[in-house]
């Protein structure tokens, strides 16, 4: 049996690869959320792609080997950010808005049909009113 789970590594995993505390993961993975993100388990657990691994050593090597700051690496990364990623980055926000978007419209709906719904049972309640006189 191939177990598919081989190309995704738990938290634990990429420390023992990198050599940075799972804190250290998780801390990194919240303040450069634009250059490294983690897959997330049905669960909540973490999961890390090759290219994770390797922009988490590649952050590592900025701010341990290098010397650098947060602020000064945020800059950095910034300005080498690649196309390809801030095209998929880009896609994935699209695609999000259309969804909502068609979200929205259904709602616009659901409150047209309400409003009539309450102006035809204003309208009966009305009409018994005459009836009743």
């Amino acid at each position: 049996m191939v177990e598919e789970r081989s190309s995704l590594f738990r938290i634990s995993e990429v420390a023992q690869r990198t050599g940075l505390p799972p804190s250290t993961i998780r801390f990194y993975e919240k303040t450069f959320g634009f250059y490294i993100q983690s897959k997330r388990t049905p669960g909540g657990h973490r999961r890390y792609d090759e290219e994770a691994v390797r922009r988490l050593l590649y952050l590592k090597y900025l701010l341990h080997t290098k010397g650098l700051s947060l602020q000064d690496v945020r800059q950095r990364l910034l300005k080498e950010e690649d196309p390809q990623a801030i095209r998929k980055e880009v896609q994935a926000l699209h695609t999000t808005l259309e969804a909502l978007a068609r979200e929205v419209v259904l709602i616009k709906q659901a409150i047209e049909h309400l409003n009539d719904r309450i102006t035809q049972l204003e309208d009966e309640r009305q009409n018994r009113k005459g009836i009743f006189r």
